[in-house]
């Protein structure tokens, strides 16, 4: 009965589809599905597609229809998104009624139902399909952000803040470490969890946090699901993560307010772009996602090959890694990777602080080109951050 009834509602939806084609031809219909799952889709991708919507990149004279997913991941921001998109009818009954069609022409990439979008389904190495995160056109760069707060919603965030001895003044940094809790059974065992290539442990930043904290600056630890709590007790240090004022608001109004964000790349770092906020990379490893954003410093973790020990130098990377993209099996490629350790952190950190507060130096910048064109030579590639100048000189 089950594949009767699928049956039925394929063959029901197959039609729908060339029904929309067809109308098509006097009303031209198209198509979105935003993502609203995860905060780094639903955060710069979208305000990248609405800027290049709005400099004429994408043409405007068509019936646009969005629906977002079942999951909303901060429903604070996908109302800002409705809003600025002007979407009033129902998400439900969009997505029930338009999902089918969608996914029938993301298969088929039919460019006349589909809205323009990079989707990252279809991202390559190709610069042309590079996901719409991607900052092509320079849009937000030459844009205000389009994300604001109206007086009210500024006077809860900052009360809420008050309570744990927070303000706008301070010296605020957010630290993105991901870990295993972010697409984890909540309900496993701690002992079942597994950290993955994109995870690290919070005690690892120990010494770096504190570096932070002693110098004055606020340093608040961001994430909703997580694993570890950390143990670090200093009138500076927040962890959100694990804190009860933690909410949708909170979580984009801390992006408003804060000096910059150090990440290991998790996709919660994606809010900061929509309010132009530096971001600084520690223990980064997907290096395929990286030769067109524009961000700051990069820190990598550390990769050997298997069969003698050797560490991979940066071409190496770019050769044996990114290559190898969008296949993430280290293992099978024959490389093994390692975190860095608390002292390297520290010293990541270290770094990050000259730059933000005196701007970057001739060396750095000197080292940096000599190893983005040795990379160009090699792959074809380019990209628009620096990977920390001691990272580099370490393999010199």
């Amino acid at each position: 009965m089950k594949k009767i009834k699928s049956l039925i509602y394929n063959i029901f939806f197959f039609i729908f589809y060339y029904f929309i084609k067809l109308i098509s031809l006097f009303i031209k219909i198209r198509l979105l599905e935003i993502e609203t799952r995860a905060i780094g889709h639903i955060s710069e991708p979208i305000e990248v597609h609405i800027l290049e919507n709005k400099i004429g990149i994408n043409k405007n004279s068509y019936l646009d229809i969005y629906f977002g997913q079942d999951k909303v991941v901060n429903e604070f921001l996908w109302n800002k998104w409705k809003k600025i998109l002007n979407l009033k009818f129902s998400d439900k009954i969009k997505r029930k009624i338009f999902k089918p069609v969608f996914n029938i022409a993301l298969k088929k990439k039919d460019n006349k139902i589909l809205i323009p979008y990079r989707h990252h389904y279809f991202m390559s190495q190709d610069k042309s399909k590079l996901w719409q995160s991607f900052d092509l056109n320079n849009v937000l760069k030459n844009n205000p952000p389009l994300i604001t707060f109206s007086n009210h919603e500024k006077k809860i965030a900052t009360e809420l803040l008050k309570k744990v001895n927070i303000s706008e003044k301070d010296n605020i940094i957010l630290l993105c470490n991901r870990d295993p809790y972010y697409r984890t059974n909540l309900k496993k065992n701690i002992g079942e969890i597994k950290y993955g290539h994109r995870d690290q442990k919070i005690d690892d930043y120990e010494l770096g946090i504190k570096y932070l904290c002693d110098l004055n600056y606020k340093v608040i630890r961001m994430g909703k699901n997580m694993h570890q709590k950390s143990n670090i007790k200093h009138e500076n240090f927040f962890d959100y993560a694990f804190s009860e004022i933690k909410n949708d608001l909170l979580d984009i109004f801390l992006n408003k307010i804060c000096k910059f964000v150090i990440s290991s790349q998790t996709g919660i770092e994606s809010v900061a772009s929509l309010f132009r906020k530096e971001i600084f990379f520690v223990n980064y490893n997907e290096f395929h996602f990286f030769h067109n954003f524009n961000y700051n410093i990069v820190y990598p973790k550390k990769f050997f090959y298997k069969k003698n020990g050797k560490e991979l130098n940066i071409l190496e990377i770019y050769k044996d890694i990114v290559s190898e993209y969008p296949k993430n099996n280290y293992e099978e490629n024959g490389i093994f990777y390692k975190n860095l350790n608390q002292d390297e952190i520290l010293n990541a950190f270290k770094e990050i602080i000259y730059v933000f507060e005196n701007g970057k130096d001739e060396e750095t910048l000197k080292i940096n080109n000599n190893i983005k064109n040795k990379v160009f030579e090699k792959t074809g590639l380019n990209y628009n951050f620096l990977y920390s100048k001691q990272y580099l000189k370490s393999q010199e």
